[in-house]
């Protein structure tokens, strides 16, 4: 018997699923498991779980059958078909990435899905949520290095709007429970612009949510500046993004002004005899 917070349809009416995006991330569970009894009730929630997560307010489902346990968060974003879609190919590809495993954590562009052989949603509780434990999955273009001071402006441009985003997200949520979506989006004026979204699972506290997020922009934090402006860190609980090109749907939440460019104390004059480097030219070493 499948239980949680969605429906099992009694009539499974058969259709064609919209591709999702290109698969993200995975990551195995380090034990193994050759249960059949796993293996038969993980098929029952994958039949179930894409259909429950779409058809949800803030597209987030968990269910359970025997030893089987599975959660789905879809962006919040993504529309019923993308998201349905999207828990379907995590389902797949995790059956081809994690064999044998008895979890996995799959990271879509439009939805995360975990599922094991034990209740990972303890870890919510009171006592046993220990945010420095959290450490996200990194995603991120090939590096290239920046100019310092252009690498500095870009990394605070980049800061404020994460910081602002997150905040966002966290206090996006409201006194309905199955509706609220902890997310937000968000852009920057600079140049390049910079886009931004953040996300937790509705499950979590405001504190939760919090820390989730604040955990992932320490992580992002350390990229910046060295690596090109295009990362995205996540856990199973939350996901911070950023990057130079829009990736989310709709017009964004928040919109911020550029913080001040370097004095000229620190920008190298790009006006004086024989200079040959422009502001927009320092910038440009950003992609």
């Amino acid at each position: 018997m499948v239980a949680g917070n969605g429906i099992l349809a009694v009539v499974i009416v058969l259709f064609v699923l919209p591709p999702a995006r290109p698969l993200e991330d995975s990551i195995c569970d380090a034990g193994s498991s050759s249960s059949s009894s796993f293996e038969a009730n993980l098929n029952l929630l994958a039949a179930a779980l894409p259909s429950n997560a779409s058809s949800a307010p803030a597209g987030f489902a968990t269910l359970s059958a025997g030893p089987a346990y599975a959660m789905a968060l879809c962006r919040g974003d993504a529309n019923a078909s993308s998201c349905a879609a999207c828990v379907a190919v995590a389902f797949r590809a995790a059956g081809e990435r994690c064999l044998n495993t008895t979890g996995v954590t799959m990271y879509e562009d439009d939805c995360v899905l975990r599922f094991a052989n034990r209740q990972f949603l303890d870890f919510l509780k009171a006592e046993q949520w220990q945010v420095g434990e959290l450490s996200g999955a990194v995603t991120r273009s090939e590096n290239r290095r920046v100019p310092a001071v252009a690498a500095a402006w870009f990394s605070a441009a980049a800061t404020d709007i994460l910081t602002a985003v997150s905040a966002r997200a966290v206090a996006s949520s409201n006194s309905t429970p199955n509706a609220k979506k902890y997310f937000a989006t968000g852009e920057v004026e600079f140049d390049p612009r910079i886009y931004v979204l953040a996300q937790c699972v509705p499950l979590l506290t405001p504190a939760q949510c919090s820390g989730c997020l604040g955990q992932l922009l320490s992580q992002i934090k350390t990229h910046l500046g060295t690596t090109p402006p295009w990362v995205t860190s996540r856990v199973e609980w939350c996901g911070l993004r950023y990057g130079v090109s829009p990736f989310y749907d709709g017009q964004a939440m928040l919109q911020l002004e550029a913080p001040p460019s370097p004095t000229s104390a620190t920008t190298p004059d790009t006006t004086g005899p024989g200079s040959t480097l422009s502001r927009s030219t320092i910038l440009g070493f950003l992609f």
